[in-house]
């Protein structure tokens, strides 16, 4: 029996917009790309081994709704609440698929965040939290659930 065990660790980027309405509410869109890295345990009986590879890569498009609850002079705290498609690209070594590896699914994403207003720099923690990732073996009777949540953290700066 074949067992598959990883942690991902990753980086990324994001390109987009955002504009308040007021000094509180807002809206902002952007495109969210994220590259993990992870050491995959392949077990065999009872020989494992652990090899670091590129595990999974996904894109998201997002549209977030932001509510900064305290503006002071130099911060602001808020929360962002979002949704949108997430394209995930599994790495075979993973899934050991012969087809296409591309999961598509909705993700929704909540986030604390504060925003250093001088200086137009912000920090933001948070968890994206997808619908479905559940990848299907050759086998159509086999199936193999993954469930990915990414809790992230992220520096912006904004223009």
């Amino acid at each position: 029996m074949k067992k598959n065990n990883f942690a991902a660790i990753g980086a990324g980027f994001l390109v987009g917009y955002k504009f308040f309405f007021n000094g509180n509410i807002g809206l902002r869109a952007y495109v969210d790309s994220n590259f993990n890295f992870s050491g995959i345990e392949h077990c065999k009986l009872t020989k494992c081994e652990t090899e670091w590879t590129n595990s999974f890569n996904d894109v998201a498009i997002n549209i977030d709704l932001l509510w900064n609850f305290i503006n002071l002079t130099n911060f602001s705290h808020g929360i962002a609440l979002g949704v949108g498609p997430q394209f995930v690209f599994w790495n075979k070594k993973i899934t050991f698929l012969e087809d296409s590896t591309l999961k598509v699914s909705a993700v929704f994403n909540i986030a604390y965040r504060l925003i250093y207003t001088k200086s137009r720099l912000a920090a933001e923690i948070g968890v994206k939290l997808p619908t479905s990732n559940q990848i299907t073996y050759i086998d159509p009777n086999a199936k193999m659930n993954i469930v990915s949540r990414q809790f992230y953290l992220r520096f912006t700066g904004y223009f």
